[in-house]
C-alpha cells in the first residue's frame, strides 16, 4: 500500500441546490479543503478526492472521484 495524507476537508452544507452545478459545489468544497490544508500551491499537492451524497431517486451510488490533478 502506499502512503497517503488527508491533508485539508471541506464541504457545502447540505441542502437542494437546484440552482448550483456539480462544478461549483466541488469547487467551493475543495477550495475550502486547500485553504484548510494550508496550501497555496498546486504543485503542493497532486490530486484532490470529492465524494457526493447519493440521489436514489436518480439511481446514482456515492463516489470518490478525483478532480483537479496538482503539477506535481
Amino acid at each position: 500500500m502506499r502512503e497517503v495524507v488527508v491533508a485539508g476537508v471541506g464541504m457545502t452544507p447540505f441542502g437542494k441546490w437546484r440552482e448550483r452545478s456539480t462544478g461549483s459545489l466541488v469547487a467551493e468544497a475543495v477550495a475550502e479543503a486547500l485553504e484548510d490544508a494550508r496550501i497555496e500551491k498546486p504543485a503542493e499537492w497532486r490530486v484532490v478526492y470529492y465524494s457526493r451524497a447519493r440521489n436514489p431517486r436518480a439511481g446514482s451510488t456515492p463516489c470518490g472521484t478525483p478532480v483537479c490533478p496538482g503539477s506535481r
